[in-house]
Order: C-alpha cells, then structure tokens, then sequence
C-alpha cells in the first residue's frame, strides 16, 4: 500500500497434519477421539512432529493456527475480534473455534452462500489499489 511493504499484504497457508478419528460428531465423540499421530509416534519422531503443522492445538476447534496466522498479520483478535468474521462449514469445530475467539460465526453451505459476497471485498481491494 502506497508503496509500504504492510506484513497483512501477504498471502500466507497454513496446514494441521495432526488429526483426531472420529465417526461420532458430538462434543462427547470428538473429546474421546484418538490423535494421530499418537504420543509414541512423536516421542519418537520428535523433530519433525515438533513442527507447528503437526501442533495440536492447530486442530480445530483449538485456537492455535489462527492465533499464530493473527500475530503474523499483525492483527490483535482480541482486540479486534469485532472486525473479525470467520465462515465455516463446519458447525461444530467452526462455530467452537469462532466462539473461543470471540468472533461472529457465519455458517457456509450451499443454501446461504450469497454470491457477490466476496466479490465485493475484491472490488473494494482493487479500487483502493488505483493510482
């Protein structure tokens, strides 16, 4: 912006390798699921799990990536969680994710989807851009 390298410019991906099996999706089933990789696994392959992709608080409904996104971008989200919105399709993890941050919840599916919705964003962003 106005030639200002700004650290929220760039584009970033984050991933979780670390997941918990699970069938039964109610909070009870996904706090009894088992994590992989287990803990013997990661005793013994302890640098490579030792990497923050393999973080388990990485998972949601945990806060950890979207913490760590956050302080990168240079965004405080509790300070500023009233700008903040987090869409999901996930209405437990997401909407248990946003809530633990304080941020409004938007559940996405293809019945709500409001096409032009992000467009606008695009639009506003491209018309900041113009000399």
């Amino acid at each position: 912006r106005n030639g200002v390298d700004d650290p929220a410019d760039k584009v970033r991906f984050y991933a979780s390798f670390s997941y918990r099996s699970h069938k039964d999706l109610s909070s009870e089933g996904i706090a009894s699921a088992k994590w992989y990789p287990d803990q013997e696994l990661r005793t013994k392959h302890k640098k490579i799990f030792s990497l923050p992709e393999w973080d388990q608080t990485w998972r949601k409904p945990d806060t950890g990536m979207i913490k760590r996104a956050s302080i990168e971008a240079g965004i405080q989200i509790e300070i500023e969680s009233s700008n903040c919105l987090m869409i999901g399709t996930e209405m437990y993890e997401d909407y248990e994710l946003a809530k633990s941050l304080g941020i409004e919840f938007q559940f996405a599916n293809g019945t709500n989807y409001n096409p032009g919705f992000f467009e606008l964003w695009a639009k506003q962003e491209t018309e900041e851009m113009k000399p």
